[in-house]
């Protein structure tokens, strides 16, 4: 079967011909990107880093047990994975901390930079508002942060600091000068923390043992009250049923006082008058709400008396005289929207009017009688907590003592010389690699950049070399010209390769064709 005029076929034997017979389309690309890559290098900007090593060691003058009272941080304070890595976040913020970049800055002019000054002059005219000094501090600032300065750790107590610039003596200088501030911040604050633990006031002293005192005078409150319930028992019990029984007798009336109004509505609707226009005003509300804080009052007396002692009658003596004085409210109120209504009706309306006002106040003491008994409830249900709850004041009040004590011996005994512990914490942060200059920038790699150059100009000579051999339309085989043209090979030329004899000749000899 012939096979289709516009199909191509590359055999895969055949690759190494077509790449030889092609080779100019693979070193082409390959050294014009070798080339630029290595050309184009050189146009980039040099960065050369230097690196300074410092290491953490723990404070001897410190007893472990003075460090967990002062809840001393840094590397001493490290026990856990947890620990370590919030450590190293808190040097890698101290180290690019605005201010000890700030430092960095104006020990070393870097502002004085002509190109830093280019991006400044941008920023005045973009942010008026600041002052040049200002917007310099903040770009060199964030410039550092991003881009110049690396902050790693080797184990536990390594601190390496890398800064890279395209000048190799103000990489070095820059590394050396953060170095330093960072020894000199680590060992103020080891100062200022030693410091404060040695001079613990009489002041500070006196609020600890306050605390322990407040403990202990929980304690015994605590113990009192339970003495206090239990003796008291029977009153409890009398209170709570003094409670439940005037809740009973309130929602009696209740129920009375709403027989009673449906009767009396009843009655005014057949005497014609609408009971809906029959509402509360404000005089009305305000007054009801007099007579509920009366409620309110009883409730609160009956938590601790019972429901026939004097205080608590003479509270619910007040209020049947509240009611007194709300039937004559109505009667005023009535007689002020309907001045109509005589006689049995006015009556009629009034008492409806005192019935509504009574169902709302019954309504209220129903409630307010409910959560004063729930309170009791919750209040002497507790009890039976009592070991859990004593147990808790007890550790409490022992903490305080404890913490009081500590801090005093502590007081008495850190007595530690200023000088020595100064001499120790510059043992503690101690460089053991200083920066140096660097002798080659580690940027740009031009190794790397000629790798990639090479693996570029391969991938685009071999995709050369491969789209000409498929735009290629000339005839390869027996197979394509006869399915191409349409007619039988009569016959083939083969090809005649030379075979050189010697290394010297200069000319080819035919070879024997069988």
């Amino acid at each position: 079967m012939d096979k289709p005029q516009d199909e191509k076929q590359i055999n895969l034997r055949d690759v190494w011909h077509i790449v030889v017979k092609r080779k100019w389309l693979v070193v082409l690309p390959f050294v014009l990107a070798v080339t630029a890559a290595y050309g184009g290098s050189f146009l980039l900007m040099e960065k050369y880093q230097s690196r300074v090593t410092i290491i953490v060691k723990e404070s001897e003058l410190i007893g472990p047990e003075l460090r967990r009272i002062t809840a001393t941080t840094g590397f001493d304070a490290v026990r856990s994975e947890r620990d370590l890595k919030l450590w190293q976040q808190s040097i890698t913020s101290e180290i690019k901390a605005p201010a000890t970049l700030l430092r960095v800055i104006n020990e070393l002019d870097l502002a004085d930079d002509p190109e830093m000054q280019v991006e400044i002059d941008r920023l005045v005219a973009a942010y008026p508002q600041y002052s040049r000094r200002e917007l310099t501090n903040i770009a060199l600032i964030e410039k550092l942060q991003e881009e110049h300065i690396r902050v790693g750790f080797t184990g536990q107590n390594l601190v390496a600091i890398q800064c890279e610039s395209q000048y190799p003596l103000q990489a070095r200088q820059m590394a050396q000068v953060l170095a330093d501030v960072f020894r000199e911040e680590q060992i103020r604050e080891d100062l200022l923390r030693i410091r404060a633990m040695q001079e613990f006031s009489t002041e500070q002293l006196t609020i600890y043992k306050k605390e322990w005192e407040d403990a202990e005078q929980k304690l015994a409150n605590f113990k009192k009250d339970y003495s206090r319930s239990s003796v008291s028992e029977k009153i409890v019990d009398g209170v709570l049923d003094g409670i439940t029984a005037e809740m009973d007798q309130a929602k009696l009336r209740m129920e009375d006082i709403v027989d009673q109004k449906s009767f009396t509505a009843g009655n005014l609707e057949n005497a014609g008058i609408d009971t809906a226009s029959l509402i509360l005003t404000a005089e009305l509300i305000g007054y009801a709400s007099i007579l509920n804080g009366i409620n309110e009052q009883k409730a609160s007396l009956m938590e601790r008396y019972t429901r026939t002692d004097p205080k608590v009658l003479e509270v619910m003596g007040r209020f049947n005289r509240g009611l007194d004085s709300l039937i004559v409210i109505c009667e005023r109120t009535v007689s002020n929207s309907f001045p109509e209504l005589r006689g049995a009706a006015l009556d009629q309306a009034v008492e409806y009017l005192v019935l509504a006002t009574k169902i709302d106040l019954a309504v209220a003491e129903q409630i307010t009688l409910n959560n004063t008994l729930e309170k009791l409830k919750n209040r002497y249900t507790t009890w039976p907590d009592y070991e859990i709850e004593l147990k808790r004041y007890e550790q409490r009040a022992t903490t305080k003592k404890d913490i009081y004590l500590k801090f005093n011996t502590q007081l008495l005994g850190s007595r530690i010389n200023e000088d020595a512990f100064r001499k120790e914490a510059e043992n503690r942060y101690k460089i053991i690699e200083p920066a140096t200059l660097p002798l080659a920038p580690v940027y740009p790699d031009r190794f790397r950049i000629v790798a990639l150059g090479c693996a570029l100009g391969l991938v685009l000579g071999f995709g050369a070399v491969l789209l000409a051999e498929v735009l290629d339309s000339s005839l390869r085989t027996i197979e394509e010209t006869e399915s191409y043209l349409g007619l039988k090979v009569l016959g083939t030329i083969p090809r005649i390769e030379a075979r050189k004899r010697t290394h010297s000749a200069q000319r080819s000899e035919p070879v024997e064709i069988s």
